[in-house]
């Protein structure tokens, strides 16, 4: 099992981790008055499409604080 800790605020950016897995952003200008749990949605998604392989035919836990 995979277990992914993420954090979103709300003006600044995201971080992720995972096992082996570290990575964050900061949010464009656009984003300012986005949902914080749509935020933290993207922060996994961002994960996966940046480590797809880390993903593979595993079972996956998110931990989100939103």
């Amino acid at each position: 099992m995979l277990e992914i800790t993420t954090d979103a605020s709300g003006s600044t950016g995201y971080g992720v981790a995972a096992e082996g897995l570290a990575a964050g952003a900061n949010w464009a200008p656009t984003w300012n008055d986005t949902n914080i749990a749509l935020k933290e949605l993207y922060a996994v998604q961002q994960a996966i499409i940046t480590q797809p392989a880390t993903f593979q035919h595993r079972q996956v836990v998110v931990w989100t604080d939103n």
